[in-house]
């Protein structure tokens, strides 16, 4: 959700300091896996391997996801957050003013100096 705010106010990916190295799509990665992992256990609740199917063996195998659905929603009712669209986002508060421009700079700089075998792992990691 921050990089769509920030894509949508305007900013750039070369004013951040830190950008994660798989971006946006690492992030679906891994909201996909946790999807998968969901409908993994929902199917080993529902099927068990070595036992026959009930009530009580479904909640106990697939516990989690009611009780982290329950805890989202309290936490929404108590804190009093609202849904935000990416535009109205607030981006700015406590953010430190740096000169992006001329500390990116230097870690380029930085990152020329290193070996090949450094670039290219910070490149996969």
């Amino acid at each position: 959700m921050f990089r769509l705010a920030w894509k949508r106010q305007g900013h750039t990916l070369d004013e951040l300091v830190f950008v994660a190295p798989f971006g946006i799509w690492g992030s679906l990665v891994g909201l996909t896996l946790n999807i998968l992992c969901l409908i993994a256990q929902f199917y080993i609740a529902v099927f068990p391997r070595n036992a026959q199917p009930n009530a009580e063996g479904f909640f106990q195998a697939y516990l989690a996801a009611p009780i982290v659905l329950l805890m989202h929603i309290l936490w929404k009712i108590l804190k009093r957050s609202p849904f935000m669209r990416p535009s109205t986002i607030d981006l700015e508060t406590g953010r430190r003013l740096l000169d992006t421009s001329q500390f990116i700079e230097e870690e380029r700089a930085e990152r020329m100096s290193w070996p090949i075998w450094k670039r290219f792992y910070y490149k996969i990691c």
